[in-house]
């Protein structure tokens, strides 16, 4: 959970959520975005999960998402933030498109992103571990096994 003094994020799992809304939830695939190296793209993945739903797709502009990530200061923000934060949006798009879930396509000339989430079979898509449990050290203060290659 996070919060300010005007917000609160609370994050439940999709049965949790059905009991308390109705069924409405947004799946969010953790693992993936786990595989995101900046703040930013993790997110990005966290607000285009709750605006497409698996199978289906989303054109948005650069400049609309930059309000979406930064709804209190880009519009009034300088012209070289804003087009600082353009250039980090885009390759946050880019990284996200590299997900085994998602195709994302850039278009320069409209400053547009065509995002695209594929839908899976249940199963599918999930992260398998390096090793098994079996196979690891479970020492108390052994962290190589965390390592394995």
């Amino acid at each position: 959970m996070e919060g300010n003094d005007r917000h609160v994020h609370l994050a439940l799992n999709h049965r949790l959520a059905s009991v308390f809304f109705d069924g409405q939830y947004a799946k969010l695939w953790m693992q993936e975005r786990l595989l995101l190296h900046s703040d930013l793209a993790m997110l990005v993945h966290a607000f285009l999960s709750t605006c497409i739903r698996p199978g289906h797709h989303l054109n948005i502009g650069i400049a609309t998402l930059a309000e979406r990530v930064w709804p209190q200061a880009h519009k009034t923000a300088p012209e070289g933030t804003r087009r600082r934060r353009s250039i980090e949006l885009r390759q946050a798009l880019l990284a996200i498109g590299r997900l085994g879930h998602w195709s994302v396509s850039l278009d320069a000339k409209r400053d547009v992103g065509a995002v695209h989430r594929m839908e899976t079979q249940t199963g599918q898509g999930r992260i398998k571990p390096i090793s098994s449990p079996a196979t690891q050290d479970v020492t108390p203060g052994n962290v190589s096994g965390l390592f394995a290659a």
